[in-house]
């Protein structure tokens, strides 16, 4: 069940949830604080994880290579292709979607 501070919690991240471009988010790669969101997670639900400190879910998105950190390839992808992301700050992070 879950409890009416998460559903807040969750209600809240869902309204700052937008789409932005690559520029907007270099600075952010820059002082290494995005995190890419595998597309088939739920972009709030692991802000949500990380906001709980949910480490385990956490541990087991990594090891399945669900959240990571850009690599250089990437990055260079997402700005040969204008990438656009959903995206969402939890800070200190940035978590970000590449849209399909």
């Amino acid at each position: 069940m879950v409890s009416e501070a998460e559903q807040t919690l969750k209600g809240k991240l869902k309204s700052e949830v937008g789409i932005t471009d690559w520029k907007a988010l270099n600075a952010h790669f820059m002082r290494d604080a995005l995190i890419t969101v595998s597309n088939d997670l739920d972009i709030v639900e692991v802000g949500l994880m990380i906001a709980e400190d949910n480490t385990e879910k956490m541990q087991r998105w990594l090891n399945e290579a669900k959240i990571s950190k850009p690599t250089e390839k990437d990055v260079e992808t997402w700005k040969e292709n204008s990438t656009e992301f959903t995206s969402l700050i939890l800070s200190p992070y940035v978590l970000i979607q590449p849209l399909p």
